[in-house]
């Protein structure tokens, strides 16, 4: 029993989607420890937003950035680099971020941490709601409920976090009002 400590991919897809309205076509980095299910629920997310997702599969870090190479030939309106150690490295990651600036694409994560570090964006659980979404998941082992029938929720409240330098020099289309619905800005 718990609260997962990542959003659905439904919640990022949708989210991103609203604040890039002109995004048609998300590639999607998959390393070897994402999940057929993982894959099949952003596919799924996909397809409900009107997306097409490019999958491209990255079995070692060297292998990202040429990805990313092909990705953009693709043309591809932002990449969503899956969360997998498998294929991230510091080097990598700061490759990745130069290059989807250089090339004006959005990259989507999956944490505060690497937007703050230049990726775009990422939605993510809300500590706070975590915190009380988990209490309550608490209360309801100690009022008896078996913890295995609880299984881990996905989290009720999320936060987007933007990087408005990462937004500035890849000169990415934003409409300015909608700043006001960003949780977390990054660079303000």
């Amino acid at each position: 029993a718990g609260v997962a400590m990542t959003v659905p991919p439904a919640a990022t897809i949708s989210q991103y989607a609203s604040f890039f309205r002109e995004t048609k076509r998300i590639g999607i980095i998959r390393g070897p420890n994402i999940t057929n299910q993982r894959m099949q629920a952003l596919e799924n997310a996909a397809a409900r937003s009107k997306i097409e997702l490019v999958t491209e599969r990255a079995r070692s870090p060297k292998k990202v950035v040429p990805i990313v190479h092909r990705l953009a030939r693709q043309k591809v309106d932002a990449i969503w680099l899956q969360a997998d150690r498998a294929i991230i490295s510091p080097k990598v990651f700061r490759r990745l971020v130069d290059e989807t600036r250089s090339r004006r694409i959005g990259l989507i994560v999956e944490s505060e941490a690497m937007v703050q570090a230049g990726a775009l964006f990422a939605v993510v659980p809300s500590h706070e709601g975590v915190g009380k979404q988990a209490a309550k998941v608490v209360k309801r082992v100690l009022d008896g409920e078996n913890p295995a029938g609880i299984g881990v929720e996905s989290p009720t409240d999320a936060n987007v976090v933007l990087n408005l330098n990462t937004l500035r020099n890849a000169s990415l289309n934003f409409d300015k009002l909608l700043q006001d619905f960003v949780d977390i800005k990054v660079g303000d």
